[in-house]
């Protein structure tokens, strides 16, 4: 006779105490992020923000980051541009909490529009929804073109090729800080052409201290130049995405 046939089995999930240390801290972790984040554009803040003269950075660091690559090692496609071992939410944690940081460095006359995806622990590095910067908005994806060309004054972005496109075409000044793939050299194009600042190396290279001053450099200081350069790319570039192509790849 089967097992099952002769005993009764009643499946009742883990049997284990809610105040195990690692059921507690698990709880623990969770209640430390907001919930529900939303998605789309937080349009009612932006053009407030607008409104009131403030410069606006868009923060995305690109789907394969935030999806495919989040629990895995990408310093092996980085060529030397990430440590090895180097998961997509390393990388991604470490570079917003040198942006909340920094925003708090820079003040009310910035907010950010923070895009975090859909990962569950993409915030588990915030102790609450409270240590959230008052300039800066969290959600989970919003629609890039949109933002860019009605929004952004700055775009904090890998830097792959359809973000920098996108960026150069609606002529947003970026501050790059690549990943892996062809990331790192499109940052230093980004560098090589004053279309903003780069961060090669981000893992190192990347602080609140070392960010607040790029952001303010391509927002305040060389503004004029940055934008001059990314217009020039931006009409240069209306021949279309072959042209596009030629414009990025030509090192």
């Amino acid at each position: 006779m089967e097992l099952s046939q002769r005993f009764r089995f009643e499946p009742v999930g883990c049997l284990v105490s809610p105040q195990a240390p690692h059921v507690a801290q698990a709880r623990s972790a969770a209640s430390k992020v907001p919930k529900v984040l939303k998605d789309g554009l937080p349009v009612e803040e932006l053009t407030h923000e607008l409104a009131a003269g403030h410069k606006i950075i868009f923060a995305a660091l690109g789907t394969m980051a935030l999806s495919d690559r989040w629990s895995i090692d990408s310093g092996r496609a980085s060529g030397g541009n990430l440590p090895p071992g180097t998961t997509g939410k390393e990388y991604c944690q470490h570079v917003w909490r040198a942006l909340l940081e920094a925003m708090e460095l820079l003040g009310e006359e910035y907010y950010c529009v923070l895009c975090a995806g859909k990962q569950s622990d993409a915030l588990d590095f915030l102790e609450s929804e409270d240590a959230l910067p008052s300039n800066v908005i969290v959600r989970t994806c919003v629609p890039q073109v949109e933002m860019l060309n009605d929004y952004a004054s700055c775009f904090l972005s890998h830097v792959g090729f359809n973000s920098l496109q996108e960026s150069l075409m609606a002529g947003v000044p970026l501050v790059a800080v690549p990943q892996a793939v062809d990331q790192p050299a499109n940052a230093m194009k980004v560098q090589k052409m004053s279309w903003g600042v780069s961060f090669l190396r981000p893992m190192a290279s990347v602080t609140s201290t070392a960010l607040a001053v790029a952001l303010e450099d391509v927002l305040q200081v060389r503004n004029r130049r940055f934008r001059a350069a990314v217009q020039a790319a931006q009409r240069d570039l209306a021949g279309g995405v072959q042209r596009l192509a030629e414009e990025v790849l030509e090192l």
